[in-house]
């Protein structure tokens, strides 16, 4: 139902919850016996909503901050950071298992992922400060700053 559906809406797919919709089963449903009438997938989910190119941005955000991640893993071992190292080691694995775990599970809404995105741009950000100059300090206007104020 979801592919049908997606070839007559490549672009912007059917919406948010088109699978709950009995009449967009009827329309592409190939049989009655193939209404499931619930993705079972992250992917086959977003597909559903949002088109391909919902689909692409879904999993271009999820490898991106899988590549982020690493990368800076990379530059916080470099200047001797392991508690970033570490974090940044835990969120990879993270996103590994809910890309796994989500191909059975309809779950695109979850924001446990996002969080994980958020996490990496904001750890990205202090090991940018750091960078390489000691513990990273408030300042007095406010954002981090490297070193001492």
């Amino acid at each position: 139902m979801i592919w049908n559906m997606v070839l007559d809406h490549p672009l912007t797919g059917g919406g948010f919850q088109v699978t709950e919709n009995p009449m967009t089963w009827q329309v592409y449903a190939v049989t009655e016996w193939l209404r499931a009438y619930s993705p079972h997938s992250i992917y086959f989910q977003a597909l559903a909503e949002h088109g391909f190119v919902g689909l692409f941005l879904y999993l271009g955000i999820g490898i991106s901050a899988y590549r982020l991640a690493g990368s800076v893993a990379s530059r916080a071992k470099a200047m001797t950071q392991d508690w970033a190292v570490l974090l940044m080691g835990m969120v990879q694995a993270s996103l590994v298992g809910f890309a796994v775990g989500g191909a059975f599970v309809n779950l695109v809404n979850f924001d446990l992922p996002y969080y994980f995105v958020a996490l990496v741009i904001l750890v990205d950000q202090v090991i940018r400060a750091m960078d390489g100059k000691g513990a990273v300090v408030p300042s007095q206007n406010g954002p981090l700053v490297a070193g001492g104020a």
